[in-house]
């Protein structure tokens, strides 16, 4: 038989048990719960994102509509004569409804000739950027970049009406920094021509300047001047000029 010291401590120990695994199972109960709670808080931060993700699209949808249109009637009626209201009522909206994505008409017109420019850019960076072989590349983008125009209607009505959209000088490039960025990219061609041993060792910096001034007053005398045919058999003469300096032999 058991003293009644030993049967205390018995229950004592029994006691402290029972409080230890109690306290476990409310901590694990607890611990379970906090988890549920940070699972439902990860899924409803990750609809915010999508959510969020969705705002940004439907956003850009709306500007790209809203730049298209006004060039569009940019292209119709020429700057001067477009009124905000005629772009509002290309879109279908209110005047107010339009000053929700800019400031004014000027703000308007510059940024969807950015837009235009940017879109006639992302066409020309895409038809290169699954050609392998650099030659072909560089012949493509030049070609491509050449022969755009001739299917984007507004914007080059609204480049024969305002010629300053590309001038010769860099300073007065109301647009330099989309420019620069194409200029960038037949850069960078130049020099994977360079590395891969088909382009002869040039000065990059310097030939990226020449070619693209080249480029820009083929622009002007084959859409701005409308000198049509004759401008692209030179163009296509100058091409070919280009290509056997260009080569390695």
């Amino acid at each position: 038989m058991f003293s009644s010291e030993a049967i205390a401590k018995i229950i004592f120990l029994r006691d402290h048990v029972n409080e230890i695994l109690n306290n476990l199972f409310t901590n694990l109960i607890h611990i379970a719960v906090w988890g549920k709670r940070i699972a439902i808080d990860i899924e409803l931060m990750r609809c915010k994102i999508k959510e969020t993700d969705r705002c940004i699209m439907n956003r850009e949808e709306k500007l790209a509509t809203v730049y298209e249109a006004a060039l569009r009637v940019f292209a119709r009626y020429g700057y001067r004569r477009t009124r905000v209201e005629d772009i509002a009522d290309e879109l279908g909206m209110t005047k107010g409804n339009l000053y929700l994505y800019v400031e004014n008409k000027r703000d308007l017109y510059e940024k969807a000739v950015a837009h235009g420019l940017l879109r006639w850019q992302e066409m020309v960076s895409k038809s290169i950027e699954k050609i392998d072989d650099v030659v072909e590349q560089f012949l493509v983008m030049c070609k491509k970049s050449y022969t755009y125009l001739s299917r984007d209607v507004s914007l080059r009505t609204v480049l024969i009406n305002d010629p300053s959209i590309f001038p010769l000088s860099s300073k007065e490039d109301p647009f330099y920094d989309i420019n620069h960025t194409s200029m960038q990219l037949l850069r960078r061609v130049l020099e994977k021509g360079i590395l891969q041993g088909k382009f002869r060792e040039v000065d990059v910096d310097h030939l990226t300047e020449l070619l693209y001034s080249v480029y820009v007053m083929f622009i002007i005398k084959t859409y701005v001047k409308s000198e049509g045919k004759s401008t692209q058999k030179m163009f296509e003469q100058g091409l070919d000029v280009i290509m056997q300096g260009l080569l390695k032999r």
